[in-house]
């Protein structure tokens, strides 16, 4: 079969078919037929048309190749025309009208949103303020009008709803006031208006001091309702990792206590390997 030469237009109306179709593919490589891959980079098909001319073929392809996928390699194919056309048109038109002609013109279907994003993104206005659309007049603010409310503060009317100084609301707790929290433990209220603490770091701190900073206060028999002294015990975050790690948090005070102990071990024996990795380097 004897082909022609191509023109150096026909030329360029393949190169950004192929750019634009194999960038679709790369995203939506499963869910397009091989065919199309085949109509865009034959150049025996492309090169029977020109840029309206392939509109068309591919409009008859869209059995082929999905609508949805038509559609949106059309739309960046003759990507030029579309905003060549959106250019001449869009002075003084309204969006919705603006997209009925564009629908109409390349028979797509894109939503007026879809417009207004595409017209931003390219730059286009259509020079309407829709806040001096006809009908709006009425209430419009004129220049230099003064709101009839200026300087003043509040309107009235809602005094009979307001909250008074001093009110105390309907859900308000004392201090001293016990409750559970989302995880399960009792908390106490401290101060107002919303300040908790947990029940078991009161009691601790009550004898002992406050908590020093980086250390927690942990039930030795994992029993978050025995406020025993004797079972509250102190750790740092360092032993609660390990603790945990380890699963030495056991259900007798004194043997959470040795879990501590081969904590403290285990997280030197790590000091240690580190400082030798790091001398080794």
């Amino acid at each position: 079969m004897y082909l022609r030469k191509l023109t150096e237009e026909e030329n360029e109306v393949i190169k950004a078919a192929k750019y634009k179709a194999n960038k679709i593919l790369t995203a939506n490589r499963r869910s397009i037929n091989a065919k199309l891959q085949n109509l865009l980079k034959r150049k025996t098909a492309a090169a029977k048309y020109t840029c309206e001319e392939l509109e068309k073929e591919l409009e008859k392809n869209r059995r082929i190749i999905g609508r949805p996928v038509a559609l949106k390699i059309l739309g960046k194919i003759i990507a030029v025309e579309h905003i060549d056309f959106l250019a001449a048109n869009i002075s003084g038109c309204p969006f919705k009208a603006l997209t009925a002609k564009f629908n109409e013109r390349f028979r797509m279907s894109i939503s007026v949103s879809a417009m207004v994003a595409l017209t931003n993104k390219h730059g286009l206005h259509n020079g309407i303020d829709s806040r001096l659309n006809k009908g709006h007049e009425p209430t419009q603010f004129k220049k230099g009008l003064i709101p009839w409310n200026k300087g003043l503060k509040g309107t009235g009317g809602w005094e009979p709803t307001q909250f008074k100084k001093g009110h105390i609301p309907g859900n308000y707790k004392p201090v001293g006031t016990e409750r559970v929290n989302g995880d399960g433990y009792a908390d106490i209220k401290v101060a107002d208006p919303n300040k908790w603490k947990g029940k078991h770091v009161l009691i601790w701190e009550t004898v002992n001091g406050p908590v020093p900073p980086g250390h927690v206060i942990i039930f030795g028999d994992s029993n978050n309702r025995n406020f025993e002294l004797s079972n509250l015990i102190l750790v740092s975050r360092k032993q609660l990792v390990r603790l945990n790690q380890l699963n030495l948090i056991k259900d007798d005070a004194e043997l959470t206590k040795t879990g501590v102990l081969i904590a403290d071990v285990y997280n030197k024996i790590g000091e240690r390997k580190r400082v030798k990795k790091k001398g080794a380097q």
